[in-house]
């Protein structure tokens, strides 16, 4: 049986819950990659897209991150992703596509 995939009406509000009931780890200032495969994060910065509406994605270039060398996980900070929840919110969520360059 195949589920209907949603956007949750507050993303903030959904991923803190996740976090509260574990659904998803969230570390600080950790720099291994202990719950995954043990290795170290290495401090880089790579494009990532972040879906903000039914249709809606922003995408941020040289977005700074932690990433592992050995498997996909990777980390972002939280002053990071308190800045990115910033400019998030002034998004134009009407605009199919936004390209935003991250700058601290």
């Amino acid at each position: 049986m195949v589920t209907e995939r949603r956007l949750p009406q507050d993303p903030i509000e959904f991923v803190q819950d996740c976090v509260r009931r574990r659904r998803i780890l969230w570390t600080q200032g950790d720099r291994s990659c202990n719950e995954v495969c043990g290795s170290n994060l290495t401090a880089t910065t790579t494009d990532l897209p972040f879906k903000v509406g039914e249709t809606s994605i922003v995408i941020f270039r040289s977005l700074p991150l932690l990433q592992c060398g050995t498997c996909p996980e990777y980390l972002i900070t939280d002053d990071v992703l308190g800045r990115v929840d910033e400019i998030l919110a002034q998004v134009d969520s009407g605009a199919e596509l936004e390209i935003i360059r991250f700058a601290a």
